[in-house]
């Protein structure tokens, strides 16, 4: 194994690491796993990434962003083993994302306030989040979750892109968080793609 033990990590390391552990020689659990087997990990890491942000425990966040990390390193590798996408191809195609749904920053067009630049985010989202990129019409299962925070989302934001603590947007924050425990409760009750 080329492996070389150092006292600081970076990312190259991570997916030397990841391409190790699902090697020949490596982890047999590691090279058992494929997406289904891991699903249920990547949903736990990001609610515990969250609940570290909830509690502002900056020691727990570093770690549990790593565990999430962790987790889109592993699906990435899997599907450079398939020879479908690398990490690289990921990275690429998050930062292109980011740069033409950034058109005041990376582009010529002006905005006075968040609120403009969420409104810009939304048009550029449209012709990317069109239903023929997930296969059709029809909702997706575990989709009920991701289309109540779309719409409850700008409800409940004021003009800063705040959530509001009126009590109408409480409740519609609970109906969501409801659905997403419902969603994420596993695949007997109803699966995320």
């Amino acid at each position: 194994m080329n492996f070389v033990f150092k006292d600081h990590y970076g990312m190259d390391d991570l997916l030397r690491i990841m391409e190790i552990l699902r090697g020949e020689g490596g982890c047999v659990w590691d090279r058992e796993q494929d997406h289904h087997t891991i699903r249920n990990n990547f949903i736990e890491e990001t609610y515990e990434a969250v609940e570290a942000i909830d509690r502002e425990d900056t020691d727990l966040l570093r770690e549990e962003l790593g565990d999430v990390l962790l987790q889109v390193v592993f699906h990435a590798r899997m599907e450079e083993e398939a020879g479908r996408f690398t990490f690289s191809d990921v990275c690429d195609g998050i930062c292109k994302k980011l740069v033409y749904r950034h058109p005041h920053v990376f582009g010529d067009v002006a905005v006075e306030n968040s609120g403009q630049v969420l409104d810009n985010w939304d048009r550029a989202a449209k012709p990317l989040d069109g239903m023929g990129r997930h296969g059709g019409a029809g909702t997706r299962p575990g989709q009920a979750a991701g289309t109540a925070t779309a719409v409850v989302g700008p409800v409940v934001r004021n003009g800063t892109g705040t959530p509001q603590r009126d009590p109408c947007s409480r409740s519609a924050i609970a109906l969501v968080s409801s659905l997403r425990k419902l969603c994420c409760a596993g695949p007997a009750i109803a699966s995320i793609s």
